[in-house]
């Protein structure tokens, strides 16, 4: 069985994220998602953040078809999240993931890490959207 491991935060859960998880499952069997605890979001995306405490986004990504299983890290633990889960391919969005290639190197692995192309949507994008254009009655496509 090929493990596939994806990290984030995925503090409000859309369409770019489901098309990822999509694409991630379909570079392996069995898809793990690391999310980020709600400090680690305050700490990487600001004070306002997460959108969604931490057991929500869990609920919500366990709910996906394309996810096997959930594990929770923090910025101090992401490296022992991959050791733990031991990965056979790491997958990234198009805004890549630096820290993940940093850990993988720490841990000396040689764990190929695969970049998908999906619909880029970002949660700030979203988030400013909602913010700055009360009118607006569906998220477009940008």
């Amino acid at each position: 069985m090929k493990k596939v491991l994806v990290t984030g935060c995925f503090d409000l859960f859309h369409y770019g994220h489901l098309k990822f998880f999509e694409a991630a499952a379909a570079c392996g069997d069995y898809l793990i998602v690391g999310v980020a605890e709600d400090d680690t979001v305050r700490r990487v995306k600001g004070e306002n953040r997460p959108i969604y405490p931490l057991e929500h986004r869990i609920a919500l990504i366990e709910a996906c078809r394309h996810v096997a299983s959930v594990e929770v890290f923090s910025l101090e633990s992401q490296l022992d999240l991959v050791d733990k889960v031991s990965p056979d391919i790491c997958v990234e969005g198009a805004d890549g993931n630096a820290r993940l290639r940093e850990i993988l190197d720490e841990l000396e692995l040689n764990i190929p890490v695969q970049t998908v192309y999906t619909d880029y949507i970002h949660t700030t994008d979203i988030v400013e959207k909602i913010l700055n254009d009360k009118s607006t009655k569906h998220i477009e496509n940008n």
